[in-house]
C-alpha cells in the first residue's frame, strides 16, 4: 500500500473514532481557537438563545459571534450557550452540571455574561425561591473567580406566545423583569448583591418589553423553522442583532470594553480558487518535453512523490499536472498498482464499517436480546444525536431544537 493510501486510511479511522466517542469525551462541535496572550476574554453563558437558536447561522449571526466580530483583535468571545438549559439546579437541564459551564469557568474570563431563565419558566420547572438562590449562586461564583473584572446579568427576551414549549409568559414578562421593568426578580437581586463589578442588562425591553412591541424580532410563520409555525420565543437575525447592540452598549457604558466598532462587519465572501486551466504558469516552470522524451517519474529518485501525485498515479486521469510541475501519466505508470490500491482501500473501508456499525446501531436506539438470558438492552436516540453533533448541532444543517 502506498504512503498516501496509508494516510487516507489513518485519517478515516481517526475521524470515525472521534465522531463516535463516548458522550463523556464529546466537546462542543464548534470549539473556538484558544485566546491569544493578552486578549480580553468574554464568556457568554446561557440557553439556546445565547447558543444562536433562531438565527440563520449560529457561526456568524448569534449575538456572541456578532460581538466577537465587532470587537475584533484584542478580544476573545466564547459562546457557552446550551439548549434547554435552566439556571435552577433542579431543572430538567441544569446549566450548572453542563460541560459548557465547566468550560466557561476554565477559560478564566475577564467578563462574564449570564442570560438564563426562559427554560426555568416552564410549568414543570418553575420555583421562584429556587431560581433566585441558584441565580445568586451562579453570579457569586463568577464574581469570586480570580480573573473576573465584570459580570453582566441580562433580563431575557419577552415571551410572545404563552405556553410555547411549556413556558409561562407571566413568569418571563413579569416575574423576571417586573413592572416597571427592572423591579422583578433579576433586577432586585442585582441591587441586593450591590457589587461594583455587577451590571444589569435590559435585553427584555430591547426586544419588545411589556408591550411586546417588536414581534418582527422573533421567528414567525413566514420563516423556515423545522418545528413549524410561529415561535415567539427564539429571536431571528434581527432579534440577535438587537441583543448584540444591547450587550455592546452595556459593556461600553460600564467601561468594560473600548468603543472599537458600531456594528459587526459583514461576513467576507468565500472565494473559490482559480481554475488550473486559467492560472498563469509559474515563471520557473520548465517547458514541457515532447511526449516521447518526457522523463519517467520512476527514473527520478531524488524527487519524492507528493500526495497529489500518489493519488493521480493510483486513481487519476491519463495525465495530471502536479504542484511540482511534473506530469503523472497513469496510462503508462502505476496501471498494475492502481487496481491493487483500489482493492486495499475497499478492504479498509469495509473493515471500518464493521467497527462503526455496532456503534451506530447502539446510538440509533435499536434493541438487542441476549438469547441465553433473555435480557433486552435499549439504547438512547438522544445519545446518538449528541454523539454525532455535540451540544450545538450539525454545522451543515443547524437543526432548530426547542429551548
Amino acid at each position: 500500500m502506498t504512503p498516501f493510501l496509508v494516510r487516507v486510511c489513518v485519517w478515516i479511522a481517526l475521524t470515525a473514532s472521534l465522531g463516535f466517542a463516548d458522550d463523556e469525551a464529546d466537546n462542543q462541535a464548534w470549539a473556538q481557537a484558544p485566546p491569544e496572550t493578552g486578549d480580553l476574554k468574554i464568556a457568554c453563558l446561557g440557553d439556546s438563545i445565547t447558543w444562536g437558536q433562531g438565527s440563520s447561522s449560529i457561526w456568524t449571526k448569534s449575538y456572541p459571534m456578532l460581538l466577537k466580530a465587532s470587537l475584533g483583535k484584542g478580544y476573545w468571545v466564547g459562546n457557552y450557550g446550551l439548549q434547554s438549559a435552566t439556571c435552577m439546579r433542579a431543572g430538567d437541564v441544569p446549566y450548572a452540571d453542563s460541560k459548557e459551564y465547566k468550560a466557561a469557568q476554565a477559560v478564566l474570563a475577564d467578563i462574564v455574561i449570564i442570560m438564563l431563565g426562559t427554560n426555568d419558566a416552564k410549568v414543570a420547572n418553575w420555583d421562584e425561591d429556587m431560581y433566585r438562590e441558584d441565580l445568586r449562586l451562579m453570579i457569586n461564583t463568577a464574581l469570586n473567580a480570580p480573573a473576573t473584572k465584570s459580570v453582566f446579568v441580562a433580563m431575557p427576551p419577552p415571551l410572545y406566545e404563552d405556553g410555547k414549549y411549556g413556558i409561562q409568559a407571566e413568569v418571563v414578562n413579569l416575574n423576571f423583569c417586573g413592572d416597571p421593568v427592572g423591579e422583578g426578580i433579576i433586577g432586585t437581586l442585582i441591587k441586593e448583591m450591590d457589587s461594583p463589578k455587577l451590571h444589569l442588562v435590559d435585553v427584555f425591553s430591547a426586544l419588545g418589553g411589556l408591550n411586546l412591541s417588536h414581534p418582527e424580532f422573533f421567528l414567525d410563520s413566514n420563516e423556515k423553522v423545522d418545528y413549524g409555525g410561529k415561535d415567539g420565543v427564539h429571536p431571528n437575525d434581527a432579534g440577535h442583532n438587537a441583543i448584540f447592540e444591547t450587550m455592546y452598549a452595556a459593556l461600553l457604558k460600564a467601561g468594560a470594553i473600548d468603543g472599537v466598532a458600531e456594528s459587526p462587519p459583514p461576513p467576507e465572501p468565500v472565494s473559490s480558487p482559480p481554475s488550473p486551466a486559467l492560472s498563469p504558469p509559474l515563471a520557473s516552470e520548465p517547458a514541457a518535453a515532447p511526449p516521447d522524451e518526457s522523463p519517467s517519474i520512476t527514473q527520478d529518485p531524488e524527487i519524492p512523490l507528493t500526495p497529489e501525485e500518489e493519488f493521480a498515479k493510483a486513481f487519476g486521469a491519463s495525465s495530471a499536472k502536479t504542484r511540482s510541475g511534473r506530469d503523472v501519466d497513469s496510462s503508462t505508470q502505476g496501471k498494475g498498482k492502481s487496481a491493487g490500491n483500489i482493492t486495499i482501500l475497499l478492504i479498509c473501508v469495509a473493515g471500518l464499517a464493521l467497527v462503526l456499525v455496532p456503534g451506530i446501531v447502539k446510538r440509533l436506539g435499536w434493541s438487542a436480546t441476549n438469547e441465553k438470558s433473555g435480557e433486552t438492552k435499549m439504547f438512547s436516540t438522544s445519545n446518538f444525536a449528541h454523539g454525532l453533533y455535540g451540544s450545538v448541532g450539525n454545522p451543515e444543517t443547524e437543526p432548530l431544537i426547542p429551548l
